[in-house]
């Protein structure tokens, strides 16, 4: 069976390269499937993308936009009591803190639910060989 990339984490963004630099020009939501242990989707709303090229031939740039704190916490509480003592210390602080700061998308009393979220990324050139019929294992 060949590889098949799951529909779920498949978008497609108006975007333009100006100056050498890849940009999204229309802001849209992006839903990644990650880790189900700890992280299991990055989802962003209104995502922005900017990414430039180096001389290596690899990417470099900055995913952002607007993330339900609760997937973020979700990261840090998962791991119960064991987590809290042995990394981050104050789950109920990290609670406080992204409700105090979320900044998007407010609920029905005016919670913010989404605060503004950043990440750095690199792209490294690749490539991927579907493997011969012949050789596949059965």
């Amino acid at each position: 069976m060949l590889f098949r990339s799951d529909p779920r984490s498949h978008h497609v963004f108006k975007g333009e390269i100006r100056n050498g630099e890849l940009s999204i020009t229309t802001p849209g939501d992006l839903v990644l499937l990650l880790d189900t242990l700890s992280f299991t989707e990055l989802r962003l709303h209104r995502t922005h993308l900017r990414l430039r090229p180096r001389a290596s031939g690899n990417l470099e740039g900055i995913i952002g936009g607007y993330q339900p704190w609760g997937d973020i916490y979700y990261s840090f509480a998962a791991g119960g009591s064991g987590n809290e003592s042995c990394s981050t210390g104050d789950m109920a602080g990290i609670y406080y803190l992204f409700r105090k700061f979320a900044d998007a998308e407010p609920d029905a009393i005016g919670q913010n639910a989404a605060i503004s979220a950043t990440y750095y990324m690199q792209g490294l050139p690749a490539f991927s060989v579907a493997p011969s019929r012949a050789g596949a294992a059965r």
